[in-house]
């Protein structure tokens, strides 16, 4: 597959000046765990995405809004035409200055979340296995994979210490997980033509205590 010439895919790497002259100012900006922010464009369900900025350039990019542009494939793309055209490994080497690490998908992994390398961009496929579509997906760079580690990780080389996140910013870090939630759900409800949630105190109480 060659690689992405428009849409999400191609703002990975790309200053955060240059990505905003292109989709506009985010709604708002979560911080993450991970040492990265996501900009999050919520102002349109129908192309909702996100995007991880670090040191004022993307890093990952999500997307789950119908109309959002995630070429090479698209929102509601059937499962059984992306393996039609694709070979999707259960094994992706990641090659970086700091060694070499090669990720192993389970089986789970491949029905539900496949991996699958485009060049130096790692694509992350969410598919529902209900419609036997692509819900959403995920373009990644080499480092920001490592960062997350979604799959198992036999690896030679070393790894990134993870950041310590004080309190402080783990409740900031809280409030914009449980923000982005309530904006996925109702994206989610929407493209099933079932009306959105209202933002209720209580009940996102309740959830996190849950959670």
């Amino acid at each position: 597959m060659t690689k992405p010439k428009k849409g999400l895919a191609v703002t990975i790497g790309k200053n955060i000046k240059d990505v905003k002259k292109e989709y506009g100012e985010p709604g708002r900006i979560d911080p993450s765990s991970y040492g990265y922010d996501w900009w999050i464009y919520n102002q349109d369900q129908e192309k909702y995405f996100q995007l991880a900025v670090k040191n004022e350039k993307v890093v990952s990019a999500y997307g789950i809004g119908e109309n959002i542009d995630v070429a090479p494939f698209y929102i509601g793309q059937p499962i059984d035409e992306i393996y039609s055209s694709l070979s999707i490994e259960m094994s992706i080497d990641v090659d970086t200055e700091n060694g070499a690490y090669s990720f192993e998908l389970s089986e789970e992994d491949m029905n539900m979340r496949p991996l699958i390398k485009i060049g130096k961009l790692y694509v992350q496929l969410y598919l529902d296995k209900f419609t036997g579509t692509v819900s959403s997906i995920r373009f990644l760079n080499a480092e920001t994979l490592l960062k997350l580690r979604p799959y198992e990780l036999p690896y030679r080389g070393e790894l990134e210490v993870e950041e310590i996140v004080d309190e402080e910013k783990w409740k900031l870090i809280e409030q914009g997980n449980q923000l982005q939630i309530f904006d996925l759900t109702n994206v989610i409800r929407k493209r099933f033509e079932v009306n959105g949630v209202q933002w209720n105190e209580p009940a996102a109480q309740a959830a996190f205590l849950h959670s």
